[in-house]
């Protein structure tokens, strides 16, 4: 073989040995399954908001009515959550809420979630995300919107799991179901 054509060939087998070392099948962790799918969540009525003995999962409505207008996402078994929502405002039909000037308004900029079940023991679990950011204002300028992909730390089995978007205090403002 001449020179040339020598270093060619050494530079495609170089080259082919590279890329198989690159291209090497790589073990791949399959999704964890999901619990359910978030395609709706409704915001807590004004029967909800203020009685200190009606709880839902041991949570508190959070103080005044509020609606949601979007919300999707996932919890997975793993205690993966993703969610994203949109037009999370106090109720604009609520009287009481138009008095004070905050309907279809987020006065709330940080928020987070809880997620309640059940445990084999029948107690209720509450986990509860981080704090994360929520557009204040109007509706109508985007107020109420967030988004957040985190992980929790379920209880096993996390039996009937409700997700909660709350205060930061664990009031809840919207909770998944229609």
């Amino acid at each position: 073989m001449k020179p040339k054509l020598m270093v060619r060939v050494g530079a495609l087998v170089g080259m082919f040995l590279a890329l198989a070392f690159i291209i090497q099948p790589v073990a791949v962790a399959a999704d964890s399954p999901k619990i359910f799918e978030i395609n709706n969540m409704t915001g807590v009525p004004l029967a909800l908001t203020a009685p200190e003995d009606i709880r839902i999962d041991g949570l508190l409505g959070g103080g005044k009515p509020w609606v949601i207008g979007f919300a999707n996402g996932a919890l997975f078994s793993d205690g993966r959550l993703e969610l994203k929502f949109k037009g999370l405002v106090l109720d604009p039909n609520d009287s009481g809420v138009i008095a004070a000037g905050l309907a279809n308004m987020n006065p709330i900029p940080e928020m987070k979630v809880i997620v309640a079940c059940y445990t084999s023991t029948g107690s209720i679990a509450q986990v509860s995300s981080e704090l994360f950011p929520v557009t204040t204002g109007l509706a109508s300028d985007g107020g109420g919107s967030g988004m957040i992909i985190t992980q929790l730390s379920l209880p096993d089995p996390c039996i009937a799991p409700v997700v909660f978007i709350t205060s930061a205090g664990g009031n809840w403002f919207a909770a998944t179901g229609d």
